[in-house]
């Protein structure tokens, strides 16, 4: 029988398409803060530590729930291969409120950007389908390609359409030419 961090490591490679790995908590933002910590402690037992810009504040407390869902059955009398601690309410919340905090802007919170051309659009259809829209300024724009590809990346894994070539290009320049 694999010992407990041999199936969390098994664990977190599954995972790794839904959470990319992040290599420390200190990568967090204010890694110092309640919320950082008990993020490390809770999220990390199944997966790489969650970038709170992953999600926008009003998709965290969904992403949040479907969690604490899952933590709760794998740890369950049924399940107990991992032995997963379970966040308390209070904790539960600690770590909701650190993701909001930290979450993205979401493209209707910032300054106003068209969704303009083939990438406006292209970035409109695809993008949504999984999450807020993101603001543009979100991201630096040397930045913006490898989190499309991250993204692309991510649609594959999960089933989705993949985006052409040329949507890809559209999408990035678009985003590219909206960054900071």
């Amino acid at each position: 029988m694999p010992d407990q961090a041999e199936l969390r490591g098994l664990l977190a490679d599954l995972m790794r398409a839904w959470v990319p790995p992040r290599s420390e908590p200190s990568a967090l933002p204010d890694p110092a803060s309640r919320g950082a910590k008990l993020l490390s402690t809770h999220c990390a037992q199944c997966h790489g530590l969650p970038d709170p810009k992953a999600y926008s504040g009003n998709e965290w407390p969904r992403v949040l729930d479907r969690m604490a869902l899952r933590v709760t059955a794998i740890g369950s009398r049924r399940c107990q291969l991992l032995k997963l601690t379970v966040p308390t309410a209070e904790e539960h919340k600690t770590i909701l409120d650190y993701l909001k905090r930290h979450a993205f802007e979401p493209l209707n919170a910032g300054p106003s950007v068209p969704l303009e051309g083939k990438g406006g659009l292209a970035f409109l259809t695809f993008c949504s389908q999984c999450h807020d829209l993101p603001h543009p300024r979100q991201h630096l724009v040397s930045e913006w390609p490898k989190v499309v590809d991250r993204m692309q990346d991510y649609a594959y894994f999960v089933g989705r359409r993949m985006i052409t070539d040329a949507e890809k290009e559209a999408i990035t320049e678009f985003l590219k030419s909206k960054g900071r």
